[in-house]
């Protein structure tokens, strides 16, 4: 999952460059690198100064999801919405790239510990963030493709200036691609902030080295915080949106598919009433089918990376694991 986040970071980080480069002509991969290095000079700063601004530029993506559904709306009952491009195929195709949207909400949980009552505001904030966000997603999907066909969107770099372009006219594709920036420029300086808490807490645990859960001068694991930036940019030089967009996919599908798996073993020793047992091994059972149903509809080269993702993080805790023995047999 700590990969998966440093992919995602990237793959974001270049689609704020597609958008810089539609509206100032610079070059892809440097807009990419100068966002992560200010964004890496955001998450050094602090917790306090990273979550307001990551609430400015929240608002601000809002409104630009919102502008784009308001542009769409008169010609939702013109539209066809039962074309699929590749039939039942192309849908889970579909299915499996937008995966890649919901990776946030997982990310949720490395963050408990700057919570005032994470057992209470967690699963709250959990399950509104997701209802409400997929809504928004629903309704930009339908209002994009009543604009504008999808071929015409498939073939841009910039899909959603596109429609409200063609809506509204040229002045309004400036500002859409303006809050396309403070969106894309939003996600991965949270992204960041959870990979980096990701790191800190792995190492306090003993499955990385001890010096990345150092704390900085503000507060902030400083080394995680500097070596995820670090990361995420060497995987921003490969400068492939979609390719880097597929690993993301396979890394965050194959971490679910194991999640899931651990569930189904868990509740198996259950020895509570039959009934409660059943749904216990039933739902993450489903999950793990879908889950490898969207993996397998990704592309072979990504089930590779993903399966190579999952042995290094298998060898990696075993070392980790291993390790602690040691010392903990060393101490007696």
């Amino acid at each position: 999952m700590l990969l998966a986040d440093l992919m995602a970071a990237a793959a974001v980080a270049l689609g704020f460059g597609g958008y810089l480069a539609h509206l100032a002509g610079t070059p892809i991969v440097g807009n990419a690198l100068a966002l992560l290095a200010g964004v890496a000079v955001v998450l050094y700063a602090g917790i306090g100064g990273s979550v307001a601004l990551a609430i400015v530029l929240t608002v601000v993506e809002a409104a630009g999801l919102i502008l784009v559904i308001a542009v769409g709306v008169p010609a939702w009952p013109t539209t066809s919405y039962l074309e699929m491009p590749g039939a039942l195929t192309g849908v889970w195709e579909a299915a499996a790239l937008i995966f890649f949207a919901y990776l946030g909400f997982d990310e949720l949980g490395n963050l408990a510990e700057e919570m005032r009552a994470p057992e209470r505001d967690l699963p709250r904030a959990l399950f509104l963030a997701f209802a409400l966000t997929t809504a928004i997603y629903i309704c930009v999907a339908l209002s994009s493709v009543a604009a504008v066909p999808w071929q015409e969107l498939a073939a841009s770099p910039a899909p959603l200036a596109l429609v409200v372009r063609r809506v509204l006219g040229p002045g309004a594709d400036r500002v859409l691609s303006l809050m396309a920036l403070a969106a894309t420029a939003n996600t991965v300086l949270l992204l960041l902030l959870s990979a980096g808490r990701s790191v800190y807490g792995m190492a306090a645990a003993g499955q990385l080295p001890r010096g990345f859960a150092r704390i900085g001068n503000r507060a902030t694991p400083s080394i995680a915080t500097w070596t995820v930036v670090g990361l995420t940019a060497a995987l921003a030089l490969g400068g492939s949106l979609a390719q880097t967009a597929a690993m993301t996919d396979a890394a965050v599908l194959g971490s679910f598919m194991l999640v899931n798996a651990s569930l189904v073993w868990i509740a198996m020793g259950r020895t509570e009433r039959p009934l409660a047992r059943a749904l216990d091994v039933a739902v993450p059972a489903a999950g793990l089918v879908m889950c490898a149903t969207l993996l397998l509809h990704i592309g072979w080269v990504s089930v590779a990376i993903a399966l190579g993702l999952a042995v290094v993080g298998f060898l990696v805790g075993r070392a980790a694991t291993r390790k602690s023995v040691r010392i903990r047999d060393g101490s007696r």
